[in-house]
C-alpha cells in the first residue's frame, strides 16, 4: 500500500472518532476532493511513467530475428491504418505478439494491451522470417500478454487485413446489459 493511501486511511480513522455529527461529513468531503485531486494527478504520471519505463526498457532489450514466419496484429486508429496501409510500419512500432481468432473490442484491447488511446481498427500483419525485432511483456496492460517491438520498417505489402473494431464492451453489449445494434446476442 502507498504512502498516501496509508495517510489517507489513518486520517479517515482518526476523523470517525474525533469529529462527531456533520463534522465528520464535512471532513470526509474534503478528503474525497483531495483524493480524487491527488488520483487525476497520478494518473497523467502513471501514463508518463508508462511510457519512460517503456522507452528505457526498449533500448535495452536486445533484437533477435524471426525463426519463422509470424503473424502478429497491430491496433491503432482508422487515420494511420491508411498511412501503414500506403507506407508500411515503421521501425519503433509496437505489436502484439501472435494472432489468435476472434476481435476483441476496442475498450478490451486498450485495457489488454496498456494502449494509451482507443484503437479503432486492428491491422493484421505478416512479419516475415528473419525480421528483426525485440520481445517483451506490454507494459501497463494486462499481465502476461507480449509484444514485439520492430526494430526496423515492416513493407506495406505484409499489412494484410484491416478490420474496424467493435466500440462496445467485449461481451458484445452497449453497457447497459442490452445487445448493440450490430447483431449480437
Amino acid at each position: 500500500m502507498s504512502h498516501r493511501c496509508v495517510t489517507l486511511a489513518f486520517v479517515l480513522f482518526l476523523g470517525t472518532f474525533v469529529n462527531p455529527g456533520s463534522a465528520q461529513g464535512q471532513l470526509g468531503k474534503a478528503l474525497a476532493r483531495g483524493a480524487e485531486r491527488n488520483l487525476a494527478k497520478s494518473a497523467g504520471r502513471s501514463w508518463f511513467s508508462i511510457f519512460r519505463r517503456d522507452l528505457v526498457r526498449d533500448r535495452a532489450t536486445r533484437v533477435e530475428k524471426l525463426a519463422t514466419n509470424r503473424s502478429v496484429f497491430r491496433y491503432t486508429t482508422r487515420a494511420q491504418a491508411r498511412v501503414e496501409s500506403r507506407a508500411g510500419i515503421g521501425a519503433g512500432s509496437h505489436l502484439t505478439s501472435h494472432s489468435g481468432p476472434g476481435r476483441p473490442s476496442a475498450s478490451l484491447a486498450q485495457r489488454r494491451f496498456g494502449l494509451p488511446v482507443r484503437p479503432t481498427v486492428r491491422e493484421k500483419v505478416l512479419l516475415p522470417k528473419r525480421t528483426p525485432v525485440q520481445m517483451n511483456k506490454a507494459l501497463g496492460g494486462k499481465p502476461g500478454y507480449g509484444e514485439i517491438r520492430l526494430a526496423r520498417r515492416i513493407k506495406p505489402e505484409n499489412v494484410r487485413k484491416v478490420i474496424t473494431l467493435q466500440r462496445g464492451h467485449a461481451n458484445g453489449t452497449r453497457g447497459d446489459g442490452h445487445a448493440s445494434n450490430r447483431g449480437e446476442r
